[in-house]
């Protein structure tokens, strides 16, 4: 079957009716070749199973696609970050920082205070890819527990780490410490080739997009404090 990802057309082949409602929402109901054929192997399957066993197959089969996807898109000048993405008055904000910070808490948050402005892309697991000059955050269906996905693009305005905090305070990285920081979000590549190419497209991000890092609450001061700081910094 055919779906569209990232302004690609996938041939992704899978074993379990779960898995194919799963992609529902991004299925290219017409002919198409397809740009990338994917096709999980029982091997891959089974090594997951070990890694992380008490999951149905459904589970291991999503796995090893994602994982598949987050290689093959490097070569299309993309690349898997582990975030929350919202959609703004059409302008993407990408929120990131460790698992369990609050990335979607925060995104959420300026969905509700932004009602009707603002909609979140992907909750967890968004495509960053490099279109001529542009950068585009692309929705899928890994969504995060939430499954907050959708089946659209927005070109992205800047970064922003989450940090815990009791109080609501914002400032610029400098480019050393987002790479530090950044390096926590992506999956490197063990190849030769497409590592280099990976770490030619982090660079091109660091340089093309501003990156901050929020220390905050869950309280609608928390996205006025990152909202007010960021526009005014990239008007």
């Amino acid at each position: 079957m055919i779906y569209k990802l990232f302004d690609l057309y996938w041939d992704i082949e899978t074993r379990y009716e779960k898995t194919r409602f799963f992609l529902k929402d991004y299925i290219y109901p017409s002919e198409m070749r397809a740009d990338i054929n994917i096709k999980i192997t029982d091997e891959e399957i089974k090594n997951e199973i070990l890694k992380y066993p008490g999951h149905d197959e459904v589970y291991h089969e999503l796995i090893c696609i994602f994982r598949h996807i987050a290689k093959e898109i490097i070569s299309y000048d993309g690349m898997f970050m582990h975030s929350s993405v919202v959609s703004l008055d059409d302008q993407g904000y990408m929120f990131l920082g460790k698992s369990g910070v609050g990335k979607t808490t925060h995104a959420m948050l300026w969905e509700s205070y932004f009602k009707g402005r603002a909609e979140i892309i992907n909750g967890d697991k968004p495509i960053i890819r490099f279109i001529d000059n542009d950068i585009f955050a692309y929705g899928n269906p890994w969504g995060g527990k939430e499954g907050k996905h959708k089946n659209k693009r927005v070109k992205v305005k800047c970064g922003c780490f989450i940090v815990q905090s009791n109080i609501n305070r914002i400032r610029k990285l400098t480019s050393e410490e987002c790479f530090k920081l950044l390096l926590n979000q992506v999956v490197i590549p063990n190849e030769t080739e497409l590592k280099i190419k990976f770490y030619d497209l982090l660079n091109k991000l660091l340089t093309s997009i501003p990156f901050y890092i929020l220390e905050c609450d869950i309280s609608d001061q928390a996205v006025l404090t990152a909202y007010n700081f960021m526009r005014s910094e990239n008007q």
